[in-house]
């Protein structure tokens, strides 16, 4: 595989003698890069097929009720308690992807939170498309999505938005 992706790309061939150059194993980089790219999409579909059999079954015997489940979705602060102590055993133990796997439920609620907060303000769904993709090409909206669902996890912000309202 590495072969066809210095056959395919001057930049990657670079790049990758660049890695051997200073030491590394490019066959250990590739096989993490791979490992991980192939983890995280079918994590994603994993979360994309549980909303969707979701909403499905909420559409047959709940009509409406998936959205309100969604969009009142938080971590309790025991849940977050657990997820800090297998993110802090798995960096320890020096699984990283252990580690990792617990910013997906913060992620999640987070995601629930912005679109909660959209829904309580009546706002337009182009901001939820707008969301998205920034969502996909920007690190630091990420970043900024578990920062909300790590701050909503203890103040309870949709809430406190709905009182105001």
């Amino acid at each position: 595989m590495l072969e066809q992706l210095r056959e395919g790309s001057e930049e990657v061939d670079r790049m990758l003698t660049e890695f051997a150059n200073q030491g590394y194993d490019t066959q250990t980089i590739a096989s993490l890069v791979v490992g991980g790219v192939t983890g995280f999409v079918v994590l994603l579909a994993a979360i994309l097929c549980l909303a969707l059999a979701r909403s499905w079954q909420a559409g047959l015997y709940n009509p409406g009720g998936f959205r309100e489940e969604f969009h009142a979705l938080r971590l309790t602060p025991k849940e977050l308690a657990v997820l800090a102590v297998i993110g802090v055993i798995g960096m320890l133990l020096g699984a990283h992807a252990v580690a990792m796997l617990g910013w997906i439920p913060l992620l999640v609620a987070g995601v629930a939170l912005v679109h909660g907060f959209i829904g309580i303000k009546g706002m337009n769904g182009l901001w939820l498309v707008a969301f998205y993709v920034l969502l996909i090409t920007t690190w630091p909206t990420i970043l900024i999505v578990l920062l909300l669902g790590l701050i909503d996890t203890f103040a309870n912000v949709r809430a406190r938005l709905a009182r105001s309202n």
